[in-house]
């Protein structure tokens, strides 16, 4: 899946070369939730085939804290090939690569492997991405994807330029579609209307007020202004917190935590952020087709949106002020289709996220 996974954001990263963009301003930062449950094969693959990583030399390129390790840090800058069979085979045939004669068949790309040494979980990983190295860089961008997710060649640009276009836009994402699809399995069929349903109903009549509830964890991209300050403070609250201090309505909160950023983006004070669908962006990821293992996913996901309704309603004088400002934007600030640009260009470097 990681494989996968950097192929297609190496075919994005060459369709971004061609609008103007330069490699040498994206970085690729794939983080492993913890050495001892990460995957021993994906850690094959990442450093016989890949050479991201050393494991003879793990001891000596770590960051530890009060003598114990936290985290291995490898960085590199490599070639991928970017291959024709990088997307699934349901790929609509628009979407497929096709090399012509002489064509670029790689990309270099400049990749950070943080591999943790134990497991914190998504939320922790993301606190190290945005916090640990984001903050550094001062990014124009920042985009996370789940590995596992393979973006169609056209997503990047699709997503950048709407982004440049309309710079009120605090995040943005595409439409997701589960990368298998067997109609002889009713679980994997119904994800699949209940994912196309989910862009072209849900997500697009919430962009037309200039608000998605929430952005996938998938692939979403966000400005890193709208992002700095009060939410991502929000978004991290409870990896702050003491276990003790954790209540049963903060654990279920935190089990959508991809919402609260997104509240908190665009209740953000003294500036006025929207949030937007672009249906163009195309991604395959991966969903369950075990009934028990969607179960498990939706309980998860059910329970996070009430809870985070509930916790609306406890900051509904923010809610009221965010909908009043909403009912009242400019169709120009509705984040309506714009005139695709010919030139993109970046005052920072784009920061890319890949979470295993």
């Amino acid at each position: 899946m990681l494989t996968s996974t950097l192929r297609a954001t190496a075919a994005n990263i060459a369709n971004l070369e061609r609008k103007g963009w330069s490699w040498k301003n994206v970085l690729v930062l794939v983080v492993v939730d913890g050495l001892e449950k990460a995957s021993a094969s994906m850690l094959k693959v990442a450093e016989e085939k890949m050479g991201l990583m050393h494991s003879g030399v793990l001891q000596g390129r770590s960051l530890q804290v009060q003598g114990s390790t936290v985290v291995h840090l490898f960085e590199s800058t490599r070639d991928f090939d970017i291959k024709e069979d990088v997307l699934p085979t349901r790929a609509n045939r628009k979407h497929r690569i096709k090399h012509a004669n002489g064509a670029k068949s790689s990309q270099r790309m400049q990749i950070a492997l943080f591999l943790k040494a134990r497991n914190g979980g998504k939320l922790n990983s993301h606190m190290w991405g945005m916090l640990g190295v984001a903050r550094m860089l001062n990014p124009k961008y920042v985009m996370t994807i789940d590995v596992g997710t393979v973006p169609v060649p056209s997503n990047f640009v699709a997503l950048m330029t709407r982004m440049e276009n309309s710079p009120d836009i605090g995040g943005a994402a595409g439409e997701i579609v589960p990368a298998m699809y067997n109609r002889c399995n009713g679980t994997a069929a119904a994800q699949d209307f209940e994912y196309w349903s989910s862009s072209y109903l849900d997500k697009a009549t919430e962009a037309f007020f200039g608000y998605i509830s929430v952005l996938p964890g998938a692939l979403s991209v966000y400005r890193w202004s709208a992002m700095c300050g009060q939410p991502l403070a929000a978004y991290f609250k409870l990896e702050s917190m003491p276990a003790a201090q954790i209540t049963p309505f903060y654990a279920n909160l935190y089990l959508a935590e991809d919402r609260i950023l997104a509240f908190s983006i665009l209740a953000k004070k003294d500036r006025a952020w929207f949030l937007d669908f672009v249906p163009d962006a195309l991604a395959y990821t991966d969903v369950p087709e075990a009934l028990d293992t969607l179960v498990k996913q939706r309980r998860r996901w059910t329970n996070g949106a009430l809870f985070n309704l509930i916790y609306y309603l406890m900051n509904v004088d923010v809610s009221l002020n965010l909908a009043l400002r909403l009912a009242v934007a400019t169709p120009a600030a509705l984040a309506v289709t714009f005139p695709v640009c010919s030139q993109l260009w970046a005052e920072g470097p784009v920061f890319l996220t890949c979470y295993v």
